[in-house]
């Protein structure tokens, strides 16, 4: 019985070694001028504000989420230069949020693609919401719209 046991721990952790990606989020890649026409709004931004709303209950603790303000320095689908944009996206990686938006100080800039949700504009990790310093790409495709 007991050598069941350890065989079963042994095999059970044996999977878990091979499976050791436990990210639940799956993004379907798309070019960008596909997901341009598919993006309600696309701005560059300046981080004004950042608010992590945690959700937690007595009983529950489950993804919360972050709301980065933004002030719109480049308006290039959806909003206008000088706006103030709130953008909201979940807490945590595996439900596709922008978990490093925790981390973002007034100051930095960000290129956002976010849609329309029911309070606010949304984005996620499957958007190519990014750093302004890792969007060269994005930043050629606006410049090619105009």
């Amino acid at each position: 019985m007991c050598e069941r046991v350890v065989l079963k721990l042994i095999l059970f952790l044996g999977i878990l070694a091979i499976c050791n990606n436990g990210f639940a989020c799956s993004c379907v890649p798309s070019g960008i001028a596909d997901e341009f026409k598919h993006t309600d709004s696309v701005f560059v931004g300046s981080v004004q504000k950042v608010v992590h709303r945690e959700n937690i209950t007595s009983i529950f603790v489950g993804p919360g989420t972050i709301e980065l303000t933004f002030k719109v320095i480049r308006a290039i689908k959806g909003v206008s230069v000088g706006e103030l944009v709130v953008v909201r996206t979940s807490d945590q990686g595996s439900a596709c949020g922008i978990a490093n938006w925790l981390k973002q100080k007034p100051g930095d800039t960000w290129i956002v693609w976010a849609n329309k949700g029911p309070a606010m504009l949304t984005a996620s990790h499957c958007s190519r919401t990014k750093p302004n310093a890792d969007a060269a790409q994005d930043l050629s495709f606006f410049d090619s719209l105009r």
